[in-house]
């Protein structure tokens, strides 16, 4: 869930491409964005960081890049390039 403090909390429906645990498959839809026609591209990471006093942590990313053809909360029809880290 997304909300406070700036604005009414709000649930986020994103799936995740792929095989194995935790993931929806390899058909699953890649991009978030309601009523979008276009290119999408993902990218995910796995893997360790240690900070500068030795601690060791697990690093995982999910990157997409969206450009396409999208309606707007207007209802207009609009054109864009989003990324989500």
């Amino acid at each position: 869930m997304l909300g406070p403090p700036d604005f009414p909390p709000f649930q986020v429906h994103q799936f995740l491409p792929g095989v194995g645990a935790g993931f929806d498959g390899l058909n699953a839809e890649p991009n978030g964005i309601t009523n979008f026609n276009g290119l999408a591209g993902l990218g995910y990471t796995s893997g360790t960081a240690t900070d500068n006093r030795g601690r060791t942590y697990t690093a995982q990313t999910d990157n997409r890049v969206y450009q396409g053809q999208y309606v707007g909360a207007n209802g207009e029809r609009a054109h864009g390039t989003f990324v989500e880290i």
